[in-house]
């Protein structure tokens, strides 16, 4: 629902993705070009009310008449629109169909979220913290990574957290959420039966998110340019390389030790680090922790990185699958998720690290935070989640 002032002499609503008639000057047409330029992240919009143009900001979330530059009025979107609605967009040449779901963002973002912002996490302090330090720690592949990642030559044994930010990109979670339910709506389970018995008797390390659509915790490891690209306008520059090189899409892991063999050093800024020992053993590296929406899943149980690299017809082209799970055939390798779709990714945490040749022990609490797992909060334990970003910053515990 949004609110938009005409020429400042009333107010009224109208109702995105209904088909009845609208009432006043708005139409079912205006709803759908403001709100497909909302989730396609145009940062501008021109709609034709009786006649009087009106340009809408949808990053300052403002209107102004075309003909005047200076009577500038907020807009506000009153909320979601409510879960389980149907959305029809013609495109000239095709028409889809997206169940759209509720876009609110997690419960413990700070808001209000207007922009692009890095919120600081205390790892030390919080649930949340700990269980992604947690996290980082216990998604160690134990049979190594075949010399990549190392630490002095070494298979690193654990993970050292320097800091954690939650990154909150509101136009980015509303594009990552229309995706969300685009995938929904094409979900077959019948896709999914050898996913689904495969997953029953080896779950993912990471906590899942939502059955529903296959979506779950995910780790990326990258150079420290591209991370911080991805944090502020997502994978599709990335996608967009994967492609042109011939690799088949955008690879995550649910070992953080695996993403870790791409992370790049904070000295040399290489993923082949050949720093000498002093300076790996003091050497910072970034992760992503991503929610990623795998929907149909192609399991692939003999997968190589060469198949996928000259592989002319991808499972995820004109064969109804969203994303692949890479089995290699021998026990020592560890699994990859292959997404074809860069939307169906959003970069939740940024997560900074020391490599280290000893297990790091993490204290978890009883509460996670985290997956469809966790446990129910009351209102105390909201707040405290919330609350673990306004830490006191002169104290230095987990915050930069």
């Amino acid at each position: 629902e949004v609110e938009i002032d005409v020429e400042g002499t009333f107010c009224f609503s109208f109702f995105l993705y209904k088909t009845f008639f609208l009432f006043l000057f708005l139409s079912e047409e205006h709803s759908t070009i403001i709100e497909r330029a909302l989730v396609t992240n145009r940062a501008e919009v021109e709609i034709d009310v009786e006649g009087e143009k009106y340009d809408l900001n949808l990053l300052e979330m403002t209107q102004c008449h075309s003909s005047s530059s200076i009577k500038i009025r907020p807009i506000l979107r009153v909320g979601p629109p409510l879960a389980q609605q149907v959305l029809v967009i013609n495109d000239n040449e095709e028409t889809s169909v997206v169940l759209h779901i509720d876009q609110s963002f997690p419960k413990y973002w700070t808001l209000p979220c207007k922009s692009v912002s890095k919120v600081p996490l205390n790892f030390k302090t919080s649930s949340l913290g700990k269980e992604i330090g947690r996290m980082m720690n216990s998604t160690i592949f134990k049979a190594g990574h075949g010399g990549l990642g190392t630490l002095c030559g070494k298979d690193p044994k654990g993970f050292e957290l320097t800091s954690i930010h939650i990154i909150q990109n509101p136009t980015m979670w509303s594009n990552y959420m229309y995706q969300k339910g685009k995938v929904m709506s094409s979900f077959n389970s019948k896709k999914n039966d050898e996913f689904r018995y495969y997953m029953a008797d080896h779950p993912f390390a990471t906590p899942s998110i939502d059955n529903t659509c296959n979506e779950v915790y995910l780790f990326h490891g990258n150079k420290d340019s591209a991370i911080e690209m991805m944090c502020n306008d997502g994978f599709g520059i990335s996608f967009r390389n994967a492609v042109i090189s011939g690799f088949g899409g955008l690879y995550f892991a649910e070992n953080s030790s695996t993403a870790n063999m791409y992370a790049a050093c904070s000295f040399c800024n290489s993923d082949q680090c050949s720093c000498s020992d002093k300076y790996q053993e003091e050497a910072e590296f970034s992760l992503l922790l991503c929610r990623v929406i795998l929907g149909n899943v192609y399991t692939d149980t003999k997968f190589s990185h060469s198949e996928y690299d000259r592989r002319t017809k991808s499972p995820t082209t004109g064969m109804g699958y969203h994303s692949i799970m890479g089995i290699p055939p021998a026990p020592h390798l560890p699994r990859e998720l292959i997404v074809t779709n860069h939307s169906s990714v959003y970069p939740e945490f940024l997560i900074r690290y020391k490599r280290k040749a000893e297990p790091q022990v993490i204290e978890l609490s009883k509460k996670t935070v985290l997956g469809i797992n966790h446990s129910s909060s009351s209102s105390e334990e909201e707040k405290e989640v919330h609350e673990d970003h306004e830490e006191p910053q002169e104290e230095g515990v987990g915050l930069e």
